[in-house]
């Protein structure tokens, strides 16, 4: 259900990308999903076959997906070896059910934040309370708190999302792309509070006071959010004039993030909350681009190292925008960090050595 264009969710966006490296493997995968939003909106292009269900209106869309997907697993279970279901199983009966009946192997895969020990024994007794799932993955969890729960990362695909290959390329990128040769910060996600925009916006400003000619370059959802309105961005955006005036260019949804990246210099990334590591972050290391965040609770040491594949800061808009006329003055410093980042990201996040670990996984589940 979050492979709905044309937004599609971090987690959704993760999911896809781990089928494709299975595929690649060759473990057969179908993914099950909700149809787009958007009226007149298609599905990503990808070699896993999808399977979209029709949307309800109001509070019945979740349990009536459940409906659908348990009603297809009894059509389709017979080609089927494991399920995963990759959602908090409120609603999940029905899918349950359906694979028991045909004695199919499942997993729940989640995202698990935290290793405080008195979390971690809410999360023993929600395994406890689904004991018969064969097992669950999660994408954050340093330490797994028993036995059937198993670490497996995002995937990043380090060829996609790359740096430019020399000083040429990215001039001609930004030519292409219609940017000016300047100064170029770049975020990359929805507009929302959330992610962090309003102390973006804020901390910007002051950047243009010490560098006058740099721009930055917002990513992602603007006016609409998966079908609905977004009150945060006419509430962050007010008076857009004065934004271009400040070199602020709102591109909302692109399909060549790995290009914008690469023309960037730095990524700002001052999100206050994520369910799990973000995916645009991913992407901008593997970029080469070194990265400006703020401290957080979803920062997590093996991916993000502070000094070291990134700049973090604490929440204020002087701080941050320090550390991005820091960044972009000190260009030994965004070589350095860009590299390190891209090694951790490349080294750690492969979809080759997931899915092998996926699939792993998936063999042992029922020992």
């Amino acid at each position: 259900s979050m492979l709905a264009p044309p937004e599609y969710s971090g987690a959704g966006t993760a999911l896809l990308r781990s089928a494709e490296a299975l595929a690649a493997c060759g473990v057969v995968v179908e993914m099950v999903a909700l149809a787009p939003a958007e009226p007149g909106a298609t599905g990503p292009e990808t070699p896993v076959e999808v399977h979209r269900f029709p949307r309800a209106r109001g509070p019945w869309q979740t349990p009536w997906f459940h409906l659908r997907a348990a009603a297809w697993i009894l059509r389709h279970g017979e080609r089927f070896g494991t399920v995963q279901f990759s959602n908090m199983p409120r609603w999940w009966a029905p899918v349950r059910a359906a694979t028991r009946l045909l004695g199919l192997q499942v997993f729940l895969r989640t995202t698990l934040v935290t290793e405080d020990p008195a979390e971690l024994s809410r999360w023993r007794r929600f395994v406890h309370g689904y004991d018969r799932v064969d097992g669950i993955l999660t994408t954050d969890c340093a330490s797994a708190p028993t036995r059937s729960i198993r670490r497996v990362r995002k995937p990043v695909d380090c060829e996609h999302f790359r740096p430019p290959r020399s000083r040429q390329e990215k001039e001609t990128l930004r030519r292409r792309l219609g940017w000016p040769d300047l100064p170029t910060v770049v975020f990359v996600g929805a507009v929302l509070r959330r992610k962090g925009v309003d102390r973006l916006l804020e901390a910007w400003p002051a950047v243009i006071d010490a560098i006058p000619d740099a721009r930055l370059v917002l990513v992602g959802p603007t006016h609409r959010l998966h079908g609905r309105p977004n009150p945060d961005f006419s509430e962050l955006l007010g008076d857009r004039t004065s934004w271009s005036r400040a070199n602020v260019e709102f591109l909302g949804v692109r399909t060549d993030v790995a290009e914008l990246l690469r023309a960037a210099d730095a990524f700002a990334f001052p999100s206050r909350t994520e369910a799990t590591q973000p995916n645009a972050l991913l992407e901008a290391m593997a970029s080469g681009l070194p990265s400006i965040l703020c401290e957080a609770s979803w920062l997590r040491d093996d991916l993000v190292r502070a000094g070291e594949t990134a700049v973090v800061v604490d929440g204020s808009a002087r701080s941050l925008a320090g550390a991005i006329v820091e960044t972009l003055e000190d260009p030994e410093l965004c070589g350095d960090l860009g590299r390190r980042a891209r090694e951790v990201a490349c080294q750690h996040h492969d979809p080759t050595q997931i899915a092998l670990q996926l699939a792993e996984h998936y063999g042992s589940g029922r020992t």
